[in-house]
């Protein structure tokens, strides 16, 4: 089964501000809280508040430090569900902004005034959940389910269509809403979150070129063009362009250094877990096929420099560590899952990629580097056949990041 965890990056909201500059949410709470009055908020930053509701209020005070997706949950949901759905504010300048919610029907559902943008993005959710209840309507209809178990016949199929009806409901739908919307930053944020995985790049460019000058100029303007970029240079059989990143010394890894050798490279994240579990298993392909026509990079996208120091203590794996400063990942790869390999010949020309992490089986990177080599590297020991198999689902990274 393969690990995998989907990188759809607002930590790039980060961008420079007055320290002095404020965000406020004040809150209307309607609805019995049974005494759990916590609202929780975060960022993609790690940035973290709670506050009390009082007398059907609540209040919260933040720094504002750039263009940023503000979260919140609720103690309710949490004590009575189990579980609770984030509910997203999107800022992109400081000021009052008021929310209003029940608190029986979900903190989800709140409803944010106070300011074009957040109005504006709640506005877009809505249109993107009534696009993806036509994607289940018509998978229910044809399957009797919208989801089925890997194990299950029809599940390859299911997918397929749902790849398929996403295309053909939703990016017309984002594309609509861009070309409605083409001087709001709400339209780069969704194109750089859900959008660009279901687009072609004709789709992607399309969409872009309706970006307003201004919106292109954002760091999610920025990052859908480089975006574009990596798609192109990621392509099987294209040449890797040279790029540098830095290492744990601080100082910068050039990829040209490895040219005339078999590399895998390998992008990963010290919050990804999936790519935590790989390790064991890539340090006995490392160990397999060491040798001067093989070689390994690891890249990792971490914005928490220290983190990634941490991590790469920890791990200590034995080939180069480098972290990206440069945007690599997304000028030079389109990366938006983690773990994603790549396989790269000694031309620098690209042979294979895979994303996620093949626990049980060879993948399709084992089997190519047994075939070039003529070695066999050992299945992954991180399932044991005895032990009870259970799939990782993907996490979408927007709120972790």
């Amino acid at each position: 089964m393969k690990f995998y965890t989907a990188a759809i990056i607002c930590g790039s909201l980060v961008a420079s501000a007055s320290a002095q500059s404020k965000i406020i949410f004040k809150g209307k709470v309607s609805g019995d809280t049974k005494g759990y009055n916590k609202v929780f908020t975060y960022t993609a930053r790690a940035t973290k508040d709670t506050a009390i509701i009082s007398n059907g209020t609540f209040s919260i005070e933040l720094p504002y430090e750039g263009p940023v997706l503000q979260l919140f949950y609720d103690e309710y949901d949490i004590r009575n569900n189990g579980m609770y759905q984030p509910y997203g504010v999107l800022i992109d300048q400081p000021g009052t902004y008021y929310l209003t919610t029940d608190i029986t029907k979900g903190f989800h559902n709140t409803k944010v005034t106070g300011g074009k943008t957040p109005e504006l993005y709640q506005s877009y959710n809505d249109r993107q959940s009534a696009a993806f209840k036509q994607v289940n309507a018509a998978l229910e209809k044809q399957y009797g389910k919208v989801w089925l178990p890997e194990t299950d016949p029809k599940a390859e199929a299911l997918s397929k269509s749902r790849d398929s009806l996403q295309k053909a409901i939703i990016v017309p739908m984002i594309m609509s809403f861009v070309k409605e919307n083409k001087d709001s930053y709400v339209s780069a944020f969704a194109v750089v979150g859900y959008a660009r995985n279901m687009m072609s790049v004709d789709e992607l460019e399309k969409t872009y070129a309706m970006f307003s000058p201004a919106v292109k100029k954002t760091d999610d303007g920025k990052r859908v063009a480089n975006y574009i970029q990596g798609v192109k240079s990621s392509a099987i059989g294209a040449t890797v362009k040279n790029f540098t990143a830095v290492s744990p010394e601080g100082k910068q890894f050039d990829f040209a250094s490895l040219k005339g050798k078999y590399v895998i490279i390998d992008f990963w994240a010290s919050w990804c877990v999936p790519c935590r579990k790989s390790f064991p298993h890539m340090r006995e392909i490392y160990q397999t096929f060491k040798s001067n026509d093989f070689e390994m990079l690891s890249i990792s996208i971490d914005k928490d420099k220290a983190a990634w120091l941490k991590a790469v203590a920890q791990e200590n794996n034995p080939w180069v560590q480098t972290l990206d400063d440069n945007a690599v990942a997304d000028k030079g790869f389109a990366i938006t899952g983690v773990p994603t390999t790549y396989l790269i010949d000694p031309q620098g020309k690209i042979i294979l990629k895979e994303v996620g992490f093949e626990s049980d089986k060879k993948g399709p990177m084992e089997l190519k580097l047994e075939e070039l080599f003529g070695k066999s590297v050992p299945v992954a020991a991180t399932q044991k056949k005895e032990e009870k198999k259970e799939a990782v689902k993907m996490v979408e990274m927007k709120a972790m990041q």
